[in-house]
């Protein structure tokens, strides 16, 4: 969703994660979505060269207008990659195509920059007519969903996952969120329908669980084959996490960098999980998005 004083926004496939714009930048696709000018801008950036010229209607699809967004009113961009061109979708019709300049390996990282109020992750295995469910080598845990967030989560900024878990009785299912530096969990919220119970745990510098320091208090609001909403705000000292819209309970940082830079949701003992949404928000005025 844009901002309501919406001025411009831009998405970038990019090597390198760089916060300003630098003469080294490798990018391979760069959308300008620019409000006073009415146009989407789409180039490319070649390292210690410069900007590519620029298409605004050029390989537009249709009638698609230069810039079909409206501030203050939520979109969405899906790009499907092809073999010699990128297809990009906006509200899901096609808006237009980009060729492919350099080999589609180097773009590492996804840049979204500017006047965004609010962004929306899905599980990209839905967006397609069959899925592609992603193994991970980890023990025992099969990870169904990972995902870096926009940006390391911070103090101030909160995000809230929707999804159905199912599965066997004592299947269990655990949301982690990763440091932006170790990659060590630094918050687990483990759900566990046998016992019917919420564990919030994190790992030590050995990136290793430990029993004697899981934190189990609180009731148990989640059933099986029901919509859940888990939400999390980053506080100076601790996680608040929240639940169905109430508060829950709070969980204390073991660690001195606390910004969340990957999330990652896993289950085990026959659990199964369909992750629906994932949204995230920066500041404080967002914090009643917890508690509806």
């Amino acid at each position: 969703m844009t901002k309501h004083y919406f001025n411009r926004l831009s998405i970038d496939f990019a090597e390198n994660a760089n916060d300003a714009y630098m003469p080294t930048d490798n990018i391979m696709l760069h959308l300008s979505v620019r409000f006073l000018e009415k146009q989407i801008i789409r180039s490319s950036h070649f390292p210690n060269i410069g900007w590519s010229d620029e298409q605004i209607s050029n390989n537009l699809i249709g009638k698609a207008l230069k810039n079909p967004l409206k501030p203050g009113k939520p979109f969405n961009i899906r790009l499907t990659v092809l073999q010699v061109i990128f297809q990009i979708h906006i509200n899901d019709e096609l808006y237009c195509t980009y060729d492919h300049n350099r080999p589609l390996e180097e773009v590492k990282f996804v840049r979204v920059k500017h006047d965004f109020e609010m962004i929306t992750q899905f599980d990209h295995r839905l967006l397609f007519p069959q899925t592609f469910p992603v193994q991970f080598d980890y023990p025992e845990w099969n990870y169904v969903f990972t995902s870096d967030v926009p940006s390391p989560m911070a103090i101030g900024t909160t995000f809230i996952i929707c999804g159905i878990a199912s599965g066997s009785r004592d299947s269990e299912f655990a949301i982690d969120l990763l440091s932006n530096e170790s990659m060590r969990v630094i918050m687990r919220i483990n759900v566990k329908f046998g016992r019917k119970t919420v564990i919030r745990t994190a790992q030590r510098i050995d990136c290793k669980f430990y029993e004697e320091d899981e934190e189990r208090l609180g009731t148990f609001p989640f059933k099986r084959g029901q919509q859940f909403k888990i939400g999390v705000a980053v506080t100076r000292e601790c996680f608040q996490i929240f639940i169905n819209g109430e508060h829950y309970t709070y969980f204390n940082h073991r660690c001195d960098n606390h910004q969340v830079a990957v999330l990652k949701c896993c289950v085990i003992n026959g659990g199964e999980l369909n992750i629906m949404s994932i949204k995230y928000f920066d500041g404080p005025t967002h914090l009643g998005e917890l508690t509806c």
